[in-house]
């Protein structure tokens, strides 16, 4: 999954930063990049059996 820490910081997502903090608990980063635009662009890699629930 990609994120972008910035649409989370200026409302432009939905439960942004619920979804970043299971992202974050779950996922396992495999590429970040920092920059005005985007702030965080952040890659996640996510096992097929995790579930929101779980």
């Amino acid at each position: 999954m990609v994120v972008s820490t910035k649409q989370f910081d200026d409302g432009y997502t939905l439960y942004g930063r619920e979804i970043y903090a299971w992202l974050q608990a779950r996922g396992t980063p495999v590429y970040t990049f920092v920059g005005r635009t985007y702030g965080r662009l952040e890659v996640y890699r996510i096992r097929a059996t995790t579930t929101p629930s779980g």
